[in-house]
């Protein structure tokens, strides 16, 4: 019997919300009745060391990251796309909003390290005086 060609699937880096919310939902379940219960839904036979693997974030891709959205009602996709103009723009509104609220505590995080860092510096303990200069001198064989 030929062996059954390997599809891939499209790759995809996994954000870290994510994967900790997969890894949540999942941390019940053996490898072995994950992988099996997702094959099932995207019709792949996917391995139990396949599936360990995406929960790593290592060739994780978008076929499994949707059926682990089937499989678990409430997982979000990774994701979203829009179906009409209207939906795309009360996205782009809600992501201009969350990325206004971002800057600013990145902004905020950024002023903390910049105050401590002018702050003065205690010694870390005593320094070894210096021990000399090396001398550029060569010494002649005998």
């Amino acid at each position: 019997m030929p062996a059954r060609p390997k599809y891939r699937g499209h790759g995809i880096r996994l954000p870290e919300w994510w994967l900790e919310a997969a890894v949540r939902v999942a941390a019940g379940k053996p490898l072995q009745q994950l992988a099996a219960e997702l094959s099932k839904i995207a019709g792949h036979d996917w391995a139990h060391t396949t599936v360990g693997n995406f929960l790593k974030n290592k060739n994780a891709t978008v076929e499994m990251a949707d059926a682990f959205c089937v499989l678990f009602d409430g997982l979000p996709p990774v994701a979203f796309g829009p179906r009409s103009l209207e939906e795309a723009t009360e996205m782009l509104v809600i992501q201009r909003r969350y990325d206004k609220q971002l800057g600013e505590d990145r902004l905020a995080k950024l002023k903390e390290r910049l105050r401590e860092s002018m702050k003065p510096h205690e010694p870390v303990g005593e320094r070894r005086p210096p021990r000399g200069i090396v001398s550029d001198v060569r010494h002649k064989a005998s």
